[in-house]
């Protein structure tokens, strides 16, 4: 059977485990997962033009007079080298942006140059690499005020490399106050979140808002079934897209820890406290449940069906005053009413379907000949087999 379409994994880190919950952060932020170069946004891309078109005023400006004249290729590899290896986002400093900024401020040096007289062998090498280490630097976006894009947290909708801090903050003193590492992961089929709209197949852009209030919305639920409910959540997302399925990482502490302790042994054999940090399967599945009704607005497309319902209900009363007089029709009628019981408490269709399969086939064909040319009717049952279909694929035959 195909994997369902929405899958939830959740785990669980305490104190003891030796792990800083502030470390996760990095994690969650790694170039990787947030910045795949086949999603970047028309905001990232603005971006992009931002930051080289701030880099060349400053050149005009002569504010890199210093790095102009560092143009030897030891300076270059050796920076290049520092800032490339530094894959995690929140550990990029103004320093280093400077830096990036003196890379393009000399690649325009270099250009100047190149218009007045032919570069020396050294100068075209040296203009190669300058300009492969700021178009590398330029990917990392390294300004404090970038937008991280896919992240949030249960205090911001969008989250700046600034905000790090702060996001680190929130789990380190959650993590002195004994408070539990929830982490969950919602990992989905990208072929459901095309067909639903939510993912665009041709450009790569996602709903982010749509996942952000799904994920809103599973918070609550997790704070509110955990019992007693979660203190003070505190919740930290990030949307990767770095796979072939588009997934979203959820770190969430309590401010105080409210869960019972307990006692286990470690790896070494010894006892050690630790709060209860693994929650009850159901809360997992309702936070599963959540996610999902709010993402697609299954609760919407359920009010549809019942209205549309109501209506193919009020129709088959219609249908039947205008073929009542049809002699076929008044024949199937009363060959119907031959498999009727006695007792007219048992005149409903679960009856039939128990008592009597010739009487229930009556009656369907019945309710398909009043209903045959009913647009109504088309409607309920489209709308009924992609309720089915969305369902299978969420959770399996």
């Amino acid at each position: 059977m195909k994997r369902p379409a929405i899958i939830l994994t959740s785990k669980f880190s305490t104190e003891t485990s030796g792990k800083s919950f502030g470390k996760y952060l990095g994690y969650m932020a790694r170039k990787e997962a947030l910045e795949s170069k086949e999603y970047l946004t028309e905001q990232e891309r603005k971006e992009i033009s931002r930051i080289t078109i701030k880099a060349r005023e400053l050149d005009v400006h002569g504010k890199f007079r210093k790095v102009f004249d560092q143009s030897n290729d030891e300076l270059v590899n050796k920076q290049a080298k520092k800032l490339l290896n530094n894959k995690v986002l929140s550990e990029l400093n103004d320093d280093q942006f400077s830096k990036y900024l003196g890379y393009m401020a000399r690649s325009s040096a270099l250009a100047t140059i190149q218009g007045k007289r032919e570069l020396t062998p050294q100068e075209t090498q040296e203009l190669k690499r300058v300009n492969e280490a700021a178009n590398k630097l330029t990917d990392l976006k390294v300004t404090k005020d970038k937008l991280a894009v896919g992240f949030f947290t249960s205090d911001m909708d969008h989250v700046h490399l600034k905000d790090f801090q702060h996001i680190r903050n929130q789990l380190t003193k959650a993590q002195a106050n004994h408070s539990v590492l929830w982490q969950d992961v919602i990992s989905f089929d990208n072929d459901f979140l095309v067909k639903k709209g939510i993912l665009n197949k041709e450009t790569g852009m996602l709903d982010e808002q749509a996942m952000r209030h799904a994920s809103q919305e599973m918070m609550k639920t997790f704070q509110a079934k955990m019992t007693p409910p979660l203190y003070q959540p505190y919740w930290m997302a990030s949307i990767h897209r770095n796979t072939d399925n588009v997934h979203i990482h959820f770190a969430t502490v309590e401010a105080i820890n409210q869960r019972p302790i307990i006692e286990r042994k470690d790896k070494f054999g010894n006892l050690v406290k630790q709060p209860k940090g693994r929650r009850p399967q159901k809360v997992i599945d309702q936070m599963k449940s959540i996610f999902t009704n709010t993402l697609i607005n299954t609760s919407d497309l359920t009010k549809e069906i019942s209205r549309n319902r109501d209506q193919v209900r009020a129709n088959i009363f219609q249908h039947f005053e205008k073929q009542k007089e049809n002699p076929d029709f008044q024949a199937m009628i009363n060959q119907f009413m031959e498999h009727l019981p006695a007792d007219r408490r048992n005149w409903n269709y679960k009856w039939l379907e128990k008592n009597d399969a010739n009487g229930k086939a009556l009656l369907d064909i019945i309710t398909e000949t009043l209903l045959k040319d009913d647009q109504d009717y088309r409607t309920y049952k489209k709308d009924v087999s992609d309720y089915q279909d969305t369902r299978q694929a969420l959770y399996g035959i």
